[in-house]
């Protein structure tokens, strides 16, 4: 079915986007959305998404949104849109609810569409079009933007859209995943709150960000423009470590630590290292931007990588070998010694939890990876070990039974007896929200 590789975060999510598609239409690709707006309500009755950048052009409404799947007729745009597959809005619709009438304004013409979902289904519609009622003729841009109210709603997405962790979890997920639009000025409201964006930044001091810009040319279909940068972060929280990937400026993979993007684990060996809380300071970026979205290495729902594109494989292997210089970086500040066969009482001391008080801070955008700075990629281990020690590590040592143990180690994936008491103990902290 069209809805079930899909969850209801990442269908909201889509309709955001088309929302943000039209900013970058109507703005030409400027980077000021300073007067534009996203706003989303809902409710156990409906569901309304409303905007004004810029409304949906009338071919692009009849050839692509109002059709099922993308004719190959209509040409690529020279815009960094999202749009590339051709399902998103319908299959929001059909996410939520089983009514949508869809208002939409733009220069040249305003059309209405409702949409009764049921009895669509049953008309034997060889083309599957959707029908538009038309008006043509020049709007002011004062009244441009879309409008759409999905009615009927599903008795599952009734009780999230009444849920209050729902709407913060939706509210925590959009923001992360169009921080970039909102820093450039958008306001997107839900439910009447303000978004704000994931800012996210890196540390320029002994340690430097290492950055690469890379252009992968797909023959006649375009070229993907690739940023990568790789640091470290004073925020050791392990959450917010890993790999952040974005296409045409869409977070799709959010603090990665797994093989899919430089880290070993189950899947994959010997790629890099395996995470560990060591590492919990690394943030890796890496930017795939091309005005043909079709080249860029996302699936179809746009959550996660297409590990068999070209474009891709070229940049992991540029990935992993930026992220191997700042892990062997982190390696010598945090290394206390082995792993494997620890003994309960053995001392042993770390590197202060964040070492790099006196570093630079760099927020983190498409731009600030593309700068022009002075690129260390052999970074000086002998300055790292010079750092002063300023809050030491300590042992905290407890016993508890084999069988216990094993039981826990099995549950969380980890392997020595080390890992189990710093996993438990930063599950304290996070539950008791001790910083």
């Amino acid at each position: 079915m069209i809805t079930r590789d899909v969850k209801l975060k990442e269908a909201i999510v889509e309709l955001v986007g088309n929302s943000i598609d039209g900013a970058q239409r109507m703005s030409g690709g400027n980077a000021d959305y300073s007067k534009l707006f996203i706003e989303l309500t809902m409710n156990e009755d409906e569901f309304v998404i409303r905007d004004n950048c810029g409304g949906i052009d009338l071919a692009r409404a009849r050839e692509v949104l109002f059709r099922f799947g993308r004719p190959r007729s209509i040409p690529t745009e020279q815009l960094e849109t999202t749009s590339v597959f051709g399902i998103g809005m319908k299959r929001t619709i059909l996410k939520i609810g089983t009514f949508a009438e869809i208002v939409s304004t733009a220069k040249d013409s305003s059309f209405t569409v409702k949409w009764d979902v049921n009895e669509w289904a049953e008309d034997d519609n060889p083309d599957w079009d959707i029908p538009l009622d038309v008006e043509e003729r020049p709007f002011d841009q004062k009244d441009w933007g879309t409008e759409i109210t999905i009615r009927n709603i599903f008795d599952g997405v009734k009780v999230d859209f009444i849920s209050s962790p729902f709407i913060a979890e939706l509210r925590n997920h959009i923001a992360r995943r169009v921080s970039l639009e909102i820093q450039k000025g958008l306001t997107i409201k839900i439910n009447g709150d303000l978004l704000k964006p994931l800012l996210i930044n890196v540390l320029n001091g002994e340690i430097e960000p290492i950055k690469q810009t890379h252009e992968y040319k797909c023959g006649d279909e375009g070229v993907v423009l690739i940023t990568i940068m790789v640091g470290i972060s004073n925020e050791r929280n392990p959450r917010e470590a890993g790999w952040y990937i974005y296409c045409n400026d869409r977070l799709i993979l959010s603090a990665d630590k797994s093989s899919l993007t430089t880290w070993s684990d189950d899947q994959a060996e010997n790629v890099t290292v395996r995470y560990h809380n060591n590492y919990a300071s690394f943030r890796g970026f890496a930017y795939f931007n091309s005005k043909n979205p079709s080249l860029l290495p996302w699936n179809t729902t746009k959550t996660s990588l297409d590990t068999s594109s070209k474009v891709y494989i070229f940049a992991k292997e540029k990935m992993i070998s930026a992220a191997r210089k700042i892990l062997n970086a982190l390696t010598a500040v945090f290394a206390h010694g082995s792993d494997a066969n620890e003994k309960e009482d053995e001392q042993y001391d770390h590197q202060k939890r964040n070492p790099f008080s006196g570093y630079e801070t760099i927020q983190v955008t498409p731009e600030s990876a593309r700068e022009k700075v002075r690129v260390n990629a052999d970074v000086d281990e002998k300055k790292i070990l010079e750092i002063r020690e300023s809050d030491p590590y300590q042992t905290i040592s407890y016993r508890k039974r084999k069988s216990v143990i094993g039981k826990v180690k099995e549950y969380a994936d980890k392997r020595s007896n080390r890992e189990i008491g710093e996993l438990t103990f930063d599950y304290y902290l996070d539950m008791e929200g001790i910083e």
